[in-house]
């Protein structure tokens, strides 16, 4: 691994950055799936009636692709790449060199202010010195195991026609358990590297956009005349 500098720091700030664009737009995409199938559920009995179910089926494969490349492309650790598993890989190997000290560089104490940026650090050090390799590696492992089933289903039925086939299916539970482990995950380490508190990823939409299932939609009228 490189000497860890503020160059280094930086640049990690900035695929933060990036890191965070992403993941909120896979949890807004989330969110808005979510409450789709509830109309749906709410609405069966209509939507079977109206012959709707073909394009139902037609969201929820739209989202499910968009959400497992999603989780694809952050558990990947790939050099051309940025993804929340490799900043995670950087901040592992780096472990030793990211100091207290180091990290009061990045963040200076302000005089009368609370050092937040002890008990900040102190999440991700066992000895309160330097960050802890151990602490990394687990979070790693986590998103492995439970993210790398949607990450090979990904590569081999998606961006693929694997012929060696799947071993397993992925379902919609399996996503959104990835997606709810990479907005904790993500807003665990954006903390320590940003400076600022992170509680979740989750953007609130500021208009109604539940609207559009209360007016009726309907082309053939249009193309009839």
């Amino acid at each position: 691994m490189e000497r860890l500098t503020n160059k280094t720091f930086e640049r990690w700030k900035s695929w933060s950055d990036k890191i965070e664009a992403d993941l909120q737009n896979i949890i807004n995409y989330h969110q808005v799936y979510e409450y789709f199938i509830q109309m749906v559920n709410e609405n069966l009995l209509h939507i079977q009636e109206n012959h709707g179910t073909k394009f139902c089926s037609f969201v929820r494969k739209c989202y499910g692709v968009h959400a497992a490349a999603g989780i694809r492309r952050h558990v990947k650790n790939e050099k051309d790449s940025i993804s929340l598993m490799k900043l995670l890989g950087q901040l592992e190997k780096s472990a030793n060199q990211f100091t207290y000290k180091f990290y009061l560089q990045q963040f200076p104490l302000e005089k009368d202010k609370w050092e937040w940026q002890k008990s900040t650090f102190a999440s991700f050090s066992d000895n309160q010195q330097s960050l802890s390799e151990v602490i990394i590696s687990s979070d790693m492992d986590t998103l492995k195991s439970i993210a790398g089933k949607v990450s090979n289903f990904t590569d081999r039925s998606i961006a693929h026609l694997d012929q060696r086939g799947i071993q397993e299916d992925v379902t919609y539970d399996d996503l959104a358990n990835c997606i709810k482990l990479f907005n904790k995950t993500a807003c665990k380490y954006f903390t320590l590297i940003t400076g600022e508190g992170y509680t979740t990823l989750k953007p609130t939409i500021l208009y109604d956009w539940t609207k559009i299932f209360t007016v009726p939609m309907d082309i053939r009228q249009r193309e009839e005349s």
